[in-house]
This record gives structure tokens, sequence and C-alpha cells, in this order.
């Protein structure tokens, strides 16, 4: 190939590249607002595998619209170009030529400034720079992380029903913004239920594995030990956090049977790697519904009326079991970006997303409704929580109007609760669900949360309450890192 030829592919392919980027942070922030520069390094490293089965749709538009697109643009662009050279305005002086030759320069010689614009766009779109600022090694977490030792177990073991719901936010429930409150029917059925008022997202919980790994082991999700210790993780072999004990650790160690049910492929974004690894026995998702014989699906999988169908069977199973029980269960239906309409909320007239939030609160509502029917209740404890806020769906403008947008939650127990405080994070549901459920432990405090309920020292938070919380949670830590090594060695406190 000729120097004027190589000369041709690498500027074609420095405006793909251009022009890639471009389309890819437009895509991301239509897509997902603005996402954590650590959600997409950890995707990049654990959440490729089951991206086809899990959302096809998601899949498929990424390929059109960052792939294909730039490919269009630049023949485009390349097109305009050889139409420019082809027509005869070579006088000299005339505008026409100068326009002609403006026009050659932007093509030809400002590739490389285009580039620069279009990374540096990029880059802005997916929180780098906040990410850089996090970069310095920080000793936080390794202060207040507390190591789940000396757990005592009650006598009588209750069991567990934990709910994820997809992107739900109390701020649905706002009658000033959305002149109704959209989850009327699951707020009617859990009335009286304990609750945080003031339930915060912050660094490492805003996404689905994020938000489930840091309620059930107490510490944000991040990438930073997976990537930078990639082969002493070995994630290929199946192994996720491996020198941390979480919720289904606790659980499994004290007898219980844990058992996950989710809509979406456990493959995706490590979930399936995470539960087997911290104490879950069974786990159901896309692959198992299909091999279990159910055929209607959306692009992420089980639509939600089906999936609390099959909850309702398994709890009758766990219930007829002598052995106590920690059922988990992950809804997808108010997954962004548009939501799905399962066939039971058609038949109800569901058009809009709106109308999915109001149709996913009234199956909540009919699953704990049968869950008291068969009097489970009285020796099972319940836990409702959105996985993190809404992100790029047909309300966020809406949502985005309130004051505080605060993650909806809901905690029962026939034995009754009393919360300690209204602020809670998403590590504090790890100590509060096994304090409710009747486990003791020194302070009521757990890796980086703090128990919700009983008498508990103010103190033990505070360390929520420091300047730059979010910063210091993101900078890079040694314990973390162990978290991931399988080396998690602590002076407890």
């Amino acid at each position: 190939m000729s120097c004027q030829g190589s000369g041709r592919v690498m500027r074609f392919f420095i405006y793909w590249l251009s022009f890639f980027m471009l389309q890819l942070g437009v895509w991301v922030e239509h897509k997902f607002e603005t996402p954590s520069f650590d959600q997409i390094l950890y995707h990049f490293q654990y959440g490729v595998d089951g991206l086809v089965d899990a959302d096809q749709s998601l899949f498929l538009n990424f390929l059109k619209n960052v792939i294909f697109a730039p490919v269009v643009i630049v023949f485009i662009l390349y097109f305009i170009r050889h139409l420019l050279a082809r027509k005869q305005y070579f006088e000299a002086g005339s505008k026409r030529l100068q326009t002609f030759w403006a026009g050659r320069f932007v093509v030809e010689r400002g590739s490389l400034i285009l580039l620069i614009a279009c990374a540096m766009m990029l880059l802005t779109k997916v929180s780098f720079w906040e990410h850089f600022q996090q970069m310095q090694y920080s000793n936080f977490i390794d202060k207040h992380y507390v190591e789940p030792v000396n757990i005592r177990e009650p006598k009588e073991k209750r069991n567990l029903v934990l709910v994820y719901v997809e992107s739900l936010e109390a701020t649905y429930s706002d009658k000033e913004i959305f002149g109704d409150d959209l989850l009327s029917s699951l707020n009617e059925s859990t009335a009286g239920w304990a609750s945080f008022s003031n339930f915060s997202q912050t660094t490492g919980t805003n996404w689905t594995i994020a938000g489930i790994v840091s309620t059930q082991c107490g510490v944000p999700l991040r990438p930073y030990a997976g990537i930078l210790q990639r082969n002493e993780v070995g994630e290929k072999a199946g192994v996720f956090m491996p020198g941390i004990t979480c919720l289904g650790d606790v659980l499994r160690k004290a007898g219980y049977k844990n058992v996950f049910l989710g809509g979406a492929s456990g493959s995706f974004a490590g979930k399936q790697k995470f539960l087997f690894k911290h104490g879950y026995q069974e786990i159901y998702g896309r692959e198992e519904w299909k091999a279990l014989g159910e055929s209607e699906f959306n692009d992420w999988g089980l639509y939600d009326d089906r999936l609390l169908q099959r909850a309702k069977k398994k709890l009758d199973q766990l219930a007829g079991e002598d052995q106590p029980f920690n059922l988990t269960i992950l809804t997808v239906d108010t997954h962004q970006p548009a939501g799905y309409i399962s066939k039971t909320c058609e038949a109800q007239g569901v058009t809009e997303f709106s109308d999915i939030v109001k149709c996913s609160s009234r199956l909540l509502a009919e699953f704990i409704d049968y869950i008291k029917f068969k009097g489970y209740d009285k020796t099972t404890d319940i836990v409702i929580v959105g996985d993190h806020l809404a992100t790029g769906n047909p309300l966020i403008d809406s949502l985005k109007k309130a004051p505080q947008r605060k993650i909806y939650n809901k905690f029962y127990s026939s034995r009754g609760l009393y919360p300690n405080r209204d602020d809670m994070y998403h590590f504090g549901v790890y100590p509060t669900i096994l304090t409710m459920l009747g486990f003791k432990f020194d302070g009521g405090k757990l890796a980086l949360g703090v128990t919700g309920f009983g008498q508990i020292d103010p103190k033990a938070y505070s360390f929520y309450m420091e300047e730059a919380f979010d910063r210091k949670l993101g900078a890079p830590s040694e314990i973390y890192q162990k978290f991931w090594s399988g080396n998690v060695k602590l002076a407890q406190q």
C-alpha cells in the first residue's frame, strides 16, 4: 500500500474513532444519563458476559448508533469532499476557492483536532474527571470498615423475603410532582411498616449489581482491584470478592437456605458469580426460566407478573421445608429507558411509563398480600428496597424536580421495628436486616453499615457526615483490594 493510501486509511480511522466517541457520549447520556466511571470500568471488566442475552435491544441499538453510524458519517464526509474536489472552484481569490480549501482542511488537516475534542467530550460524559480526582489512595474505608465477626445467631430463626425493585424511588409518591401517588397500592399494602425517609445514594451504589453488593456486603462496588489485580482475583474462575463476608454468607452459616429469583440473566454484570460466592444455593434468571418453560420475555428477562407468580410458588415450597430461608427477588419491568409492559399490566390498560410504575406497585402489593394471606408474615421478615435511583426513563425530568430524590424502602417484622434515625445508605441495609432477624453484633456496626434498628450511639455513623464522603468512598483503598484478593485481616475497632 502506498504512503498516500496508508494516510487515507489512517485519516478514515481517526475520523471514525472521533465520531465513535461522539456517538458513544451521546448514546451513554441518552441511555444512562451520566454514569460513574467506576460503573463503566466495572462492566468492561465483569459485565460483558450475558450482555446480548440480557438486553438484546440495547446491544443492537449500540451497534447501530455507536459502531455503524460513525462509518456512515465518515463516508458522507468523504463523499462531500469528493464532490467539492470535482467542482470548478479554482478561480484565484474567489470565496468559492477559499471555501473549498477550508473544507479540505477540515477533512484532511483537522482530524486530530476533532479526535481530541471528541475524546474530551466523551470523558466528560462518563465522569472521568471526577474519577481522576479520586485516584489518590485513602485510608477512609480501612479506618471505618468493621469486619463481620462475632455475630451471634438468634435462637428463633425468622425467614426473610428481600425484594429489590428496579430503579424504585420514593419520589414516585410525590403528588405535587406527578399529580398522583404512583405507588399508592404498594404504600397501602405496607402501611405501618418501618422506613427510612432519607435513604440516599452514594459512590459505588448507583447501578443494579452495585446496589445488591452494597446492601449485602456493606461496601461500595468498585472495579479497582478487579482491574489492577485481575490474575489474582481469578474472575474467570468465578471468584467475586472472596475476601469479604456478606449477608448470604452469614445466613448460610446460620443454616439458612438462600434463593435468588431475578428476571434478567444471572450471567450479566457478574451477578451470578457474586451470589454463588456469597451463600446463595439456588439462582434463577432468564436462562433458568426458559428451561422451566417460561416463554414470555422482555428485552431483559422475565416480566414481573410471571416473576412474582414464580416467587409465590417458591415461597410456598420454602415455607414447607424444615429450614429457615432467605428468598431474594429482583424485578425488571421499571428498567430504563422505557420500561416493559407485562400481559397483566397490558390487560389493565397500561400504555406509558407512569402506568408501568403504578402496575408494578400493584403487582408488588399483591405479592405482599399473598404473604399475609398465607400467614407467612408471622414468621417471615420482609424488606422492599429500590436497587438505585432511576436513570434515563421517561419520567426523569419530573423526578429531578424533587428537592431530594430518595430510594424507596420498607421493612416489616411482626415483632415491630422502630428506626433509630431517618438517614440510611445502602451499606446500612446489611446490618439492619440482620438486626431485624435477631442477630447480634457489637455496636450495631458491620462493614461500613450501621443498623437502623435498636439503640445506637450517633457517633457510630458520624463518619457519613464527613466532608467529601462520596470522594473518599471512591478513592483506592488497600483493604478494598484485599476484598477482591481474598486476604483481609483487620484489627477490630
